[in-house]
């Protein structure tokens, strides 16, 4: 039975490839994380928007308690 074996030439090249997905995932992350402190400010906001509304008489509380029940599971 025999296995297989890199070439020399591969294996020297494995650290400067692990550097590189390395890399990537950490551009991803921020992105990712980006994007979820962009939408939690979007909630943020529209369930604050939600709450004005409810004071100024715009929405029912039938309307109003679900509605931040979902905004507030989601944030």
């Amino acid at each position: 039975m025999t296995s297989l074996q890199p070439d020399p030439e591969t294996v020297a090249q494995f650290p400067s490839v692990a550097a590189d997905v390395w890399v990537a995932g950490q551009g991803d992350a921020k992105e990712a994380t980006k994007l979820l402190t962009e939408r939690l400010a979007t909630l943020k906001k529209l369930k604050s928007e939600l709450l004005k509304a409810k004071l100024r008489g715009e929405v029912s509380q039938t309307d109003y308690a679900p509605a931040s029940a979902d905004f507030e599971t989601e944030i």
